[in-house]
């Protein structure tokens, strides 16, 4: 359930790519987290477009994740 959602093109260094839409943005901790639907105090997408075609579990999994994020 947890694996990866991105992937990290490598002719496009320092940007992820969602893999429900195809969308590249700019790498950030948080931002992947933005796209799939985390809101932080009403301003945390700022500059960061919601996935359109994200499953609404994982919407919603990453709406109530609080912004933790887990490295390996």
């Amino acid at each position: 359930m947890w694996s990866p959602w991105y992937l990290m093109p490598k002719d496009k260094l320092g940007k992820v790519k969602c893999k429900f839409c195809d969308n590249v943005i700019l790498y950030g901790k948080d931002k992947m987290l933005f796209h799939l639907g985390y809101l932080y105090d009403g301003n945390g997408r700022t500059r960061v477009v919601m996935c359109s075609k994200a499953h609404p579990w994982v919407k919603a999994l990453s709406a109530q994740c609080g912004g933790l994020v887990l490295h390996h």
